[in-house]
C-alpha cells in the first residue's frame, strides 16, 4: 500500500499572504521534505479551484504516514492537507 500526501505552505490558516512570502514558505517547507524524504517522493503540485477563483502551490510527498503529514500541516500553520493510500479514497484531515 501505497500512502501519499498533498502538503502546502501558502497562506497560513488560510490568511492571503504575498507571492513572495509564499514563496519563502515553501522553499522552507521543500527543504524539510527533501531532508526527509528521497527526491523521487516529493513532486510539485497545484490545487485549484473549479471555478478559477483560488490555486495553491502545493507537493505530493509519496511514502509519508498520515501522523507526519498532518504534523506537516501544523508546522505551516494549515488548516487541512489532503492524504490518501493507494487502496482507499483520498481524505482531508484537519490539523487541529
Amino acid at each position: 500500500m501505497e500512502s501519499w500526501a498533498i502538503v502546502t505552505a501558502c497562506n497560513p490558516y488560510s490568511e492571503p499572504l504575498s507571492d513572495a512570502e509564499n514563496a519563502q514558505r515553501m522553499k522552507h517547507l521543500d527543504e524539510s521534505l527533501r531532508r526527509e524524504f528521497p527526491d523521487e517522493s516529493i513532486f510539485q503540485a497545484l490545487g485549484l479551484a473549479s471555478d478559477g477563483s483560488w490555486e495553491e502551490v502545493s507537493f505530493l510527498v509519496l511514502g509519508i504516514s498520515e501522523e507526519r503529514a498532518k504534523m506537516l500541516g501544523k508546522e505551516f500553520e494549515q488548516n487541512a492537507v489532503v492524504y490518501g493510500e493507494s487502496d482507499a479514497i483520498a481524505r482531508l484531515i484537519w490539523c487541529f
